[in-house]
């Protein structure tokens, strides 16, 4: 799995580094992240149709690490669109 550091901006206000993995999951973008800062992965999806990232539950955390498929950044971007711009920022 492609994993790329990130930059984001914590609750806290304070920058901080995710690693990031790129996916698509039911035609939709996701993402699976480890967020040192928190201290947790969380993986988020834009369901098809949909305009906001909604963060996985457990079960769909499963599914998209698993049945997932694993993009570069730059086919993510080329197909979704780039986080900030074109999609959402990450929640």
């Amino acid at each position: 799995m492609e994993i790329y550091k990130e930059k984001y901006e914590t609750a806290k206000g304070n920058e901080a580094t995710a690693e990031l993995s790129y996916l698509s999951w039911e035609r939709g973008p996701a993402i699976i992240g480890l967020f040192p800062e928190e201290g947790v992965t969380k993986a988020f999806f834009i369901p098809v149709g949909g305009s906001d990232w909604i963060k996985a539950s457990g079960g769909q955390y499963g599914d998209i690490g698993e049945n997932g498929g694993l993009m570069t950044k730059e086919e993510f971007e080329n197909r979704f669109g780039v986080i900030g711009e074109t999609l959402p920022e990450l929640p």
